[in-house]
């Protein structure tokens, strides 16, 4: 027997899965002991005194009152909990079994017939016996098994406690222990047990209660605080003492569930694999084993070419890889690869759906990725059968068939008592007469004969059992848990318009079961691979062998007997069965040598780079990453602050190393890694100082530092950032031109081979390192030239000199000095006389920049940029903002770096250029500040006004002095501003006002939204005008219609899905609200020939000739929805004529229009129109307002969300 108490929402921890490898996730199932109010066994709690909880399903002997006394663990009762204290050690059953090892005895027997070294075996039977009895009773003691009886390979034993209740009264206390010494919160398994008193001789005459229960770690034991009265067990006439041997024997039958969170070997013990559960996919895990036991089917699945496939984006390569691994892996399977390439997103695996819906959508996708190769049509060879719907007229020789394809079958079972007569029920033939008497045409209404017959089952067949159905009384779906019986075999020739080549035999494969209701549960799957008769049950990562019982008996539903009175809300929800004359192809065995080689090429290196990266990531702790910084990253930082962007740089070169390495041996890794010696380099630490600029400091020679740990060192953890001084650099060239760096770096390249005979100059501690950088005022371009070491005691006019040797400029050239202390601070550094150690700003370190420029006194006033000093200010105002297309919602935008000063048409000029359009016929838009969503921003966004002086710091509304102190080491927030692409120059814009409508064809089937920009002045005509240039445009209407004079639009009015107004062309669109709202909305539509005459009407009719306002309604009138339309109609006319012109309008089936209502409603009332063919259209009993017609009828629409979970759950979908 079987507990249905493992469901999702017991399940519910989150799992802790590696995104890099499904192939090697823990069962993190029970990371957390569930709650109780989780557990779905049907206990009754009560607090009455010292009986602390009942259960409703125990049994008693006949000689015995009814005992409503069950209960939890002993701990739980005070007076329990007061008599283990009297015991030296009663936490340590260990030493109970040490104190009183005469008084137990145990047997165990195997209610299966299986090997009692069998640990694994789902079922046991065991004993203790309680001796020295006539003490125990009054001992208040405890007695524990001494020996377990393994079960599910956990431990199971018998407590026995002698225990006193509220009364005074004696009771023994009943309890199935389960794993009790175990520490671990991971492990829980569901049990049934019964608890038994022996009789001495009558084995009828036992007394008898039973359990079931979840056990772990916080409730390990389960069963009766009052079990019996002692003063009954001492009774003769009951014959539970053997006054004899002093003593009683309890026994105990438990049957248990295989186990979650334990070290259960599912290859070992089933020779088959689980599926990780992420969160609430147990559902689709059910399905993957039901199609992977599918055999024929893996084996197209292993044929489908995926060599070019996108590895993270392609279904079949995933589905491949889970089938791969279910063959072949020993450990349970991850299937987050698999959701991911369904393009689901975290939160998609933490909400569960319908396993049928599921099997659909991934069924159509497979059959579609099939297509154009090797295995097309396998889907539809398997699973798809033919069924015939037919309406056959009683008297006379007509009928009306159509052949259609079934991928499954919905079964009602509401009032079905077996598969048979959800099968009858589903050929029923349905009679049409009276008013539902069939059109058949040419021989008008006849009475006629409807329904279903098959023509063709597949080899495997689907059925879902419609357990979830639509209760009109809560408007919602509820789950049907009666008893519905299916069998292994069903024969279904009967249902078949002509016998099959075969007979339509079909055996029992697979069950799937929900347990649960319609907001939620659990799925597991029995499954009978071979059809032999062996049962195995799927329980997301826990496979166990079952017995047919469990399997199918068990999962009928409704209240089977009083054994299963828990298992209510646990059934079948889909069936699997597999024709009994295609088993042996269906079920053929899928060898190594049936996959590709490619294949499994493909899966093992992949496999081989996860086991790889997975090392990497457990021996991470012992690495350390060093991001190696060259001169070259200095000279690419062309025009910024510091020497290089910490935010955005790429290192040149990275290595990981081990934190114990020396820093002897990580020389020489970057000597190798460069091509160098370790003599032509020198490492640096890069410092972050307090003002957030990042600089060279603190050199390590070998000499000194070779032999101490790089950990040691760096004082880092996981990350170092060091310079590489080499040899090679371009710093102690004599012979390059460095201001032809100031155009491109790649120059540099040009120059390597000249500064391979360089040499590494030693280092002296009392020289520091200065960096140079080079300032032309003429260009506004600032780049970093060279460092030098220099004696702390130098001078600048020393090394002035040692500049225009270097940088070539004639001997006697005057520079000027700047300190660059960070992007806000520059000093000038004024007296050439004093030595560095004197100009320093606070302490002369090394790392310090120094920038230069040529001093062209009077000259320099008329550059934009004179001094080093005005750029730095100008650089301080730099901004990154991302530029957005605002009719694009999923544009990523692209980003330009402009100043606070840019004005409105300096950045207009920007965005234009880098979109090549005409930078005139821009509009920008400031998105909603309070809105942080990009998608939300778009339609919130603000227009900015043209404005030729307006800058950038007033769109951003930002202070330039407090935006000058944000340092460049610190994460700057990217602005963003929204731009549209305009038909006109902006300027014209200011004359012109955005007018929104809707476009919508003469059938109804083409909605467009549009926006328009009509001048403020203009009217309808000058609208309509406009909106017929754009339909052109989108292709919405042909050249034809364009040209064409009789070729006419209109404006109207639509407020809450009904049409409110016609507007003349005259009317002036300054008198119409220019913005739209959810029930209200401006539509552009064609009028059509026959409504020509009604053009010009005010009234909306010319004599007997109306333009009849039509909107859809359900039940009441309020409730309209859908797209209202006009219709010509003529008072007097036949109303049936004016139903098939709406209906052709509508393009709706007989079927459906014959459920529709009609109604006239006029004043806020409905008037339905009678269902008389003879019927005549009349207003004459209609008085105010124009009436306008509406139809009653199911908003369809309305329906989709109803869904088969709750209101939050969204369809399945699969997106690549």
């Amino acid at each position: 027997m079987e507990i249905a108490g493992n469901t999702d929402l017991n399940n519910s921890s989150v799992q802790k899965i590696d995104d890099e490898d499904d192939h090697n996730q823990i069962d993190t199932s029970f990371d957390h002991p569930p709650s109780k109010k989780l557990l779905t066994s049907p206990i009754v709690y009560s607090n009455t005194n010292d009986q602390a909880k009942t259960d409703v399903n125990m049994v008693v002997s006949p000689n015995n009152p009814i005992d409503t006394s069950a209960s939890t663990n002993p701990t739980d009762d005070s007076q329990t909990v007061n008599m283990l204290e009297q015991n030296t050690d009663a936490n340590d059953v260990n030493k109970l079994d040490q104190d009183q090892p005469n008084d137990v005895s145990m047997n165990n027997s195997n209610g299966n017939n299986e090997e009692t070294d069998d640990d694994s075996r789902a079922e046991a039977t065991f004993q203790l016996v309680v001796n020295d009895f006539s003490k125990f009773k009054d001992s208040k003691e405890s007695r524990l098994s001494a020996t377990p009886c393994i079960v599910r390979n956990l431990p199971w034993k018998i407590l026995a406690m002698s225990k006193q209740v509220s009364s005074g009264e004696m009771v023994l206390g009943f309890f199935l222990q389960c794993n009790a010494e175990s520490e671990s919160n991971r492990w829980s398994v569901c049990a049934s047990a019964e608890l038994r008193l022996l009789h001495t001789t009558d084995p009828e005459k036992n007394f008898v209660k039973k359990i079931q229960h979840l056990f772990y770690l916080k409730e390990n034991d389960w069963g009766y605080s009052p079990f019996i009265p002692m003063k009954d067990i001492l009774d003769p006439e009951k014959g539970f003492y053997n006054a004899q041997k002093d003593c009683i024997t309890l026994e105990v039958w438990v049957n248990a569930d295989a186990p979650h969170g334990t070290a259960w070997d599912s290859k070992k013990l089933t020779g088959f694999v689980g599926l990780t559960n992420q969160g609430a996919t147990c559902y689709m895990n059910s399905l993957l084993q039901t199609l992977y036991f599918t055999n024929d089917l893996r084996r197209a699945v292993y044929l489908l070419p995926t060599e070019t496939d996108d590895p993270i984006k392609s279904v079949p390569y995933a589905l491949q890889r889970v089938f791969y691994d279910l063959q072949f892996s020993e450990k349970s399977v991850g299937t987050k690869k698999l959701t991911r390439s369904f393009g689901w997103e975290t939160l998609d695996t933490f909400m569960q759906h319908d396993v049928q819906e599921l099997c659909r959508v991934l069924m159509d996708n497979l059959e579609t990725k099939m297509k154009g190769t090797k295995v097309e049509g396998t889907i539809p060879d398997l699973f798809e059968g033919k069924m015939i719907s037919y309406i056959k007229c009683k008297h006379i020789d007509y009928e009306s068939r159509r052949t259609e394809g079934f991928y499954d079958i919905q079964l009602n079972i509401k009032g079905k008592k077996d598969i048979y007569e959800s099968f009858k029920d589903y050929v029923t033939v349905e009679t049409l007469e009276g008013e539902n008497k069939y059109d058949a045409g040419k021989f008008g209404l006849q009475e006629a004969q409807k329904g279903v017959i098959f023509d063709k089952f597949p080899p495997v067949l689907h059925l879902h059992l419609m357990r979830f159905q639509y209760d009109p009384q809560t408007d919602s779906n509820i789950k049907i848990n009666d008893k519905y019986e299916f069998f292994d075999s069903i024969e279904l020739d009967e249902f078949l318009e002509k016998n099959e080549p075969t007979p339509a035999k079909y055996l029992l494969h697979a069950v799937l079961v929900h347990s649960g209701d319609n907001h939620g549960g659990h799925y597991v799957v029995f499954i009978n691979p071979k059809l032999d008769g062996k049962w195995f049950k799927f329980d997301d990562e826990v496979v166990s062998k079952c017995s047919r019982k469990d399997a199918v008996n068990a999962n009928f539903g409704g209240n089977q007997s009083e054994e299963l009175t828990f298992r209510h809300s646990t059934n079948a929800y889909m069936l699997v069965y597999v024709r009994d004359s295609h088993k042996n192809l269906v079920l053929s065995e899928v060898k190594k040598n049936d996959i590709p080689q490619t294949l499994q090429d493909r899966l093992a290196e992949e496999k081989r780079i996860e086991l790889l990266r997975k090392k990497e990531r457990n021996e991470a702790h012992l690495y350390m990453q060093i991001n190696i910084i060259l001169e070259k990253e200095f000279y690419e930082n062309n025009g910024n602050a510091d020497l290089f962007d910490s935010n955005k740089i790429e290192c040149t070169k990275q290595l990981k190393v081990k934190k114990i390495s020396t820093m002897l041996e990580l020389a020489r890794q970057i000597a190798e890694l460069l091509d160098l010696n370790v003599e032509d380099i020198r490492i640096w630490s890069i410092m972050s100082r307090y003002n957030y600029t990042f600089r060279p400091l603190n050199c390590y020679e070998l000499k000194e530092y070779g032999n101490k740990t790089v950990q040691e060192v760096s004082k880092q953890d996981s990350v170092w950032r060091i310079f590489v001084e080499t040899s090679h650099d371009l710093s102690f060239s004599n012979n390059f031109d460095y201001v032809s760096l100031i155009n491109k770096y790649e120059d540099v390249e040009q120059s390597e081979s000249v500064l391979r005979q360089q040499k590494l100059a030693p280092y002296k501690s009392d020289e520091v390192m200065i960096l140079f950088k080079y300032f032309d005022p003429k260009t506004s371009s600032l780049r970093y030239v060279f460092r030098m070491n220099l004696s702390k005691t130098a001078t600048l006019l020393s090394i002035q000199d040692k500049i225009n040797k270097k940088m070539k400029f004639p001997p006697q050239t005057d520079l000027l000095f700047f300190e660059e202390v960070k992007i806000s601070q520059i000093t000038p550094l004024v007296n050439k006389e004093d030595t560095l150690i004197k100009l320093a700003h606070e302490q002369l370190l090394d790392g310090d920049i120094y920038v230069f420029q040529i001093n062209e006194n009077d000259r320099l006033n008329t550059y934009k940029l004179p001094t080093v000093s005005d750029y730095f200010k100008d650089l301080s105002l730099k901004i990154e903002v991302l530029f957005c297309d605002k009719n694009l919602p999923n544009d990523e935008g692209f980003v330009l770096n402009l100043s606070l000063k840019n004005k409105y048409t300096e950045f207009a000029k920007m965005v234009g250029e880098h979109i090549d359009y005409d930078p005139e016929k821009l509009q920008f838009f400031r998105p909603n500040q309070n809105v942080y969503d990009l998608k939300s921003q778009l339609g919130m966004n603000q227009a900015i006004k043209y404005n030729q002086e307006l800058q950038l710091k007033d769109i951003f509304q930002i202070k330039t002095q407090m935006y000058q102190q944000t340092q460049p080491g610190q994460q700057q927030q990217i602005r963003k501003i929204f731009y549209q692409k305009l038909n006109l120059k902006i300027m014209e814009l200011e004359e012109r006002r955005p007018f929104k409508l809707t476009w919508l064809s003469s059938n109804l089937k083409v909605e467009k939204e549009m926006v328009l920009m009509p001048l403020k002045k203009a009217n309808v005509k000058d609208l309509l005008v406009e909106c017929r240039q754009e339909l052109l445009k989108e292709n919405l209407i042909t050249t034809e219609n364009f040209e064409d004079k009789n070729f006419c639009l209109r404006l109207v009015e639509i407020v809450g899905s009904k049409l409110h107004k016609i507007f003349r062309e005259d009317i002036s669109i300054e008198s119409l609200e220019a913005t739209q709202t959810s029930n209200k909305l401006y539509r552009v539509e064609q009028v059509l020939p026959e409504e020509f005459d009604l053009l010009t009407s005010t009234a909306c009719n010319v004599g007997d000739d109306y333009l009849l306002p039509i909107a859809h309604f359900t039940k009441e009138i309020y409730a309209t929805f859908g797209l209202p339309f006009l219709l010509k109609v003529k008072l007097g006319e036949p109303f049936k004529e004016i139903k098939q012109r709406i209906q052709r309008k509508l393009d709706v089936s007989d079927k459906e229009f014959s459920t529709y209502r009609f109604a006239l409603i006029s004043m806020g009332t409905a008037n339905y129109l009678p269902e008389d063919e003879n019927y005549k259209f009349d207003l004459s009993n209609l008085s105010g307002v124009q009436p306008w017609l509406g139809i009653d009828h199911q908003n369809k629409a309305a329906n989709k969300n109803k869904g088969r979970f709750s209101t939050m759950e969204k369809a399945i979908k699969i997106f690549n």
